[in-house]
């Protein structure tokens, strides 16, 4: 399962990144559980999982990628901006708090 976790698709998303933009916090659950280095993994955009999350605004899914690593939220794309950037600007001012 390893080497499935870390593939990514041509942006450079893990399986990590598709269950946080889905909301899907079972299996975040499950792939830090199996690997907790991939809540670190970059698309090709320099985004994380955490990241992929609060662009849609994917409150569970946040809350539960900063209790795996609460160093996320300072991660930074490769244009500068923080989960709590990307949330704020897609207008998902509820997820920052």
């Amino acid at each position: 399962m390893l080497e499935i976790a870390k593939e990514k698709n041509k942006d450079g998303d893990t399986a990590l990144h598709l269950a946080a933009r889905n909301g899907k916090t079972e299996a975040i659950q499950t792939l830090l559980n199996f690997d907790r280095s991939l809540a670190k993994e970059k698309a090709n955009d320099g985004s994380t999982a955490l990241h992929a999350a609060a662009y849609q605004g994917q409150t569970e899914a946040i809350q539960k990628l900063l209790e795996f690593d609460p160093s996320l939220a300072k991660e930074k794309t490769n244009s500068g901006s923080t989960a709590a950037h990307l949330a704020e600007m897609n207008g998902h001012k509820e997820t920052v708090k």
